[in-house]
């Protein structure tokens, strides 16, 4: 497909997406189309807060980094990072039992991060934990059978 088909399509999807009231996702879209992953991973990395981190987030993200046993250089130096830049990145669940698309997008997002800096990936789950999927825990096909 040339660059001139591409951008058509783009248009279409654009175009469907603002009908939809998509107006935010259309944006992105339009204004990102045609920029490599490193372009876009430079400009997701770019922002920089214009107040300091709360002293309060600064001790969980310490107090997380203790946790884990990080070295006191290396716990400083994260935390240096994630102050000047304050961006976290999400990866939904256990990271480690993702796929490689996952990885894969963790990757193309820490392209643009300075080689000194940090790309901090975060678990979450949004999920209540009321859910019988039982988010935070890895599901064995065993025991996910036994309760069907």
């Amino acid at each position: 497909m040339t660059k001139i088909g591409l951008k058509t399509k783009i248009t279409g999807i654009v175009s469907v997406l603002k009908k939809d009231g998509k107006i935010h996702l259309a944006k992105c879209i339009e204004e990102n189309w045609n920029k490599t992953a490193f372009e876009y991973s430079k400009q997701l990395n770019f922002w920089r807060p214009k107040k300091a981190m709360e002293s309060e987030l600064e001790s969980a993200f310490a107090a997380e980094l203790e946790r884990l046993e990080f070295d006191a250089m290396s716990k400083e130096e994260i935390l240096f990072s994630l102050k000047k830049r304050r961006i976290l990145q999400t990866a939904p669940h256990l990271g480690l039992t993702e796929g490689p698309r996952m990885l894969c997008i963790n990757w193309l997002g820490s392209l643009g991060v300075p080689e000194k800096e940090f790309y901090v990936v975060g678990m979450f789950s949004g999920i209540p934990f009321s859910n019988r999927s039982r988010p935070g825990r890895i599901n064995r096909k065993k025991e996910a059978n036994e309760e069907n």
